[in-house]
């Protein structure tokens, strides 16, 4: 009985330290709030992308706790994510024009565009849909 309750009590500290959210899990949130806010109002679909812009570089800071000295393959995939969030983020108005400026941004800062294809990597295709979704 003593033993159990000795381990217990080592192990409940290490559960309560929580690792990050990788950038699938955060992807596929991304998803399903976009497709929430799809049936909202702008304002509330401008919140919904604040919130998970904010959940975004949440991780990415506990990435950097993680490993202050250099960024691994998930913090720089939070990061490009971040960045494309933010263009939609930062767009003043929702008209034609404004729209256009947002999608060709997206496009000229490629974010990790393939060069010989020019698609979008997941993470540029998320956030064009964002786009999208302020823009309609």
């Amino acid at each position: 009985m003593r033993k159990i309750i000795i381990a217990l009590t080592l192990i409940f500290p290490l559960l309560s330290i929580a690792a990050p959210a990788t950038f699938h899990n955060l992807m596929a949130e991304s998803k399903k709030i976009r497709q929430g806010a799809a049936k909202a109002d702008l304002a509330t679909r401008k919140k919904e992308l604040n919130i998970l812009l904010e959940k975004v570089r949440a991780n990415i800071e506990e990435y950097k706790k993680l490993n202050p000295d250099v960024a691994g393959p998930e913090e720089e995939k939070l990061l490009l994510f971040s960045y494309g969030l933010e263009i939609p983020q930062n767009m003043k108005n929702t008209n034609k024009d404004s729209c256009e400026e947002a999608r060709d941004r997206l496009r000229i800062n490629k974010l990790g565009t393939n060069a010989e294809t020019g698609t979008l990597p997941p993470e540029g295709e998320e956030s064009l849909a964002w786009i999208n979704l302020l823009c309609k």
